[in-house]
């Protein structure tokens, strides 16, 4: 495993160093993950680390985890949890720690922030309509504080029953 010194600041390909050099693109992809929760990040992972990551995970995915023998959690019924990704691969380390993710972080939640834990999931297929199955239904709004208390979005995760 490397150690976070030996991971370049700055990208490797024109590219990703293109996006790293544009303020636009990084305020564009904070303001996508303010709005939906979620963004869709540029292509900074070269294809031997991608490989690399799916074929760790996929491997994890094959046997169910018991006493010390790794593998998947079932933590729901149709969704199989790896608990720690960062263990895997360097790639998900590499990914964690690439500078265009910390600038969209720092953007996002300010610079006194810590990772401490990456798990990943496999959702299996179903038909299962479990909205109208358990009559409920969740409004998944976000909340987010900084810690230096000068920003805030609005609210929370909340469960309503009909």
């Amino acid at each position: 495993m490397r150690n976070v010194k030996e991971i370049p600041v700055h990208s490797k390909s024109a590219p990703e160093r293109a996006s790293l050099g544009r303020h636009g693109e990084v305020d564009r992809l904070v303001t996508d993950l303010n709005r939906d929760g979620i963004v869709m990040l540029p292509d900074i992972l070269s294809a031997k680390q991608l490989r690399g990551m799916q074929q760790a995970f996929a491997a994890r995915l094959r046997h169910m985890r018991w006493n010390n023998f790794e593998g998947y959690s079932k933590t729901e019924p149709y969704r199989h949890m790896i608990e720690d990704v960062l263990m895997l691969d360097q790639g998900f380390v590499d990914l964690a720690l690439h500078p265009l993710v910390k600038q969209i972080l720092n953007s996002y939640m300010g610079t006194n922030y810590a990772l401490t834990e990456a798990k990943g999931w496999k959702s299996l297929p179903t038909t299962t309509n479990w909205r109208t199955q358990s009559r409920t239904f969740w409004i998944i709004r976000r909340r987010l504080t900084r810690v230096d208390g000068r920003r805030r979005t609005p609210a929370t995760a909340t469960l309503r029953t009909r």
